[in-house]
């Protein structure tokens, strides 16, 4: 799941927003506020990839709350900014914006501004554990499993390497993208490394590890999902090893 933030106090503007994204099955919405606060980060369950931005709506330096954000989340967001301020749009790009909206009266220039990013943007293949402002940064590819330790989270990357994180195993699988299943409730695999299944004894055993992973009958449908991502050409391993199916 892709997500997506705003910061905006205008409800007209607001329902747009949310009604260009419902055609877009991928993206969430993370939060909706009119300020950005160390509050409203903590209450985030999801980083969002995206913010949407009315400079023309907000109290606040919009500056200075791009500037906050970037400095509070690992990998900072791209912006969509709305403003009918010529210079505040000027420097809106000059500062990285991906799209300006200047015009938001009826919603098809922002349905434009979400589909080019839509478009023009693809999932981050990095995943960042923070906490506080320290942060360690995983490619997604070098990510085996994740595991359930009590509220926090286990990361077991291809070469061994076991790496804690501090959210729960449900608020993390919710950061990664669709190649990451849940087969357990303690367990959340990477679908592209599967090695064999074992539907009889309800065992996965991945590659670049001998642990046997158990899936219980609750996430059974899951293991359906896994073989068909199994085959998808993105797959890092695809056409190089090959998969076991027990029945």
């Amino acid at each position: 799941m892709r997500y997506y933030l705003i910061i905006d106090s205008n409800t007209k503007t607001i329902e747009f927003i949310q009604e260009a994204f419902s055609a877009l099955s991928e993206y969430s919405c993370a939060g909706i506020n009119s300020s950005f606060s160390l509050e409203l980060n903590n209450s985030l369950k999801c980083n969002p990839e995206l913010i949407l931005i009315n400079f023309d709506a907000i109290s606040a330096n919009p500056f200075k709350t791009i500037k906050q954000i970037n400095k509070i989340f690992g990998i900072p967001p791209k912006y969509i900014v709305l403003t009918s301020c010529y210079k505040k749009a000027f420097k809106a790009y000059k500062k990285g914006a991906v799209d300006v909206v200047d015009k938001w009266e009826t919603p098809k220039e922002i349905e434009r501004a979400i589909s080019r990013y839509h478009s023009a943007n693809f999932p981050t293949k990095l995943y960042c554990i923070h906490y506080y402002y320290k942060y360690r940064y995983l490619h997604l590819d070098d990510i085996l499993f994740l595991k359930a330790d009590n509220y926090t989270t286990d990361f077991i990357l291809k070469d061994g390497t076991i790496l804690h994180g501090y959210k729960t195993l449900k608020n993390t699988h919710h950061q990664l993208p669709h190649n990451f299943q849940r087969i357990h409730r303690s367990y959340v695999i990477n679908s592209y490394y599967v090695k064999r299944i074992d539907y009889g004894k309800k065992e996965i055993i991945l590659h670049y590890s001998e642990q046997v992973l158990k899936f219980s009958k609750t996430y059974t449908n899951n293991i359906e999902t896994v073989k068909r991502i199994l085959a998808d050409p993105e797959n890092p391993l695809f056409g190089q090893k090959s998969i076991h199916l027990l029945p």
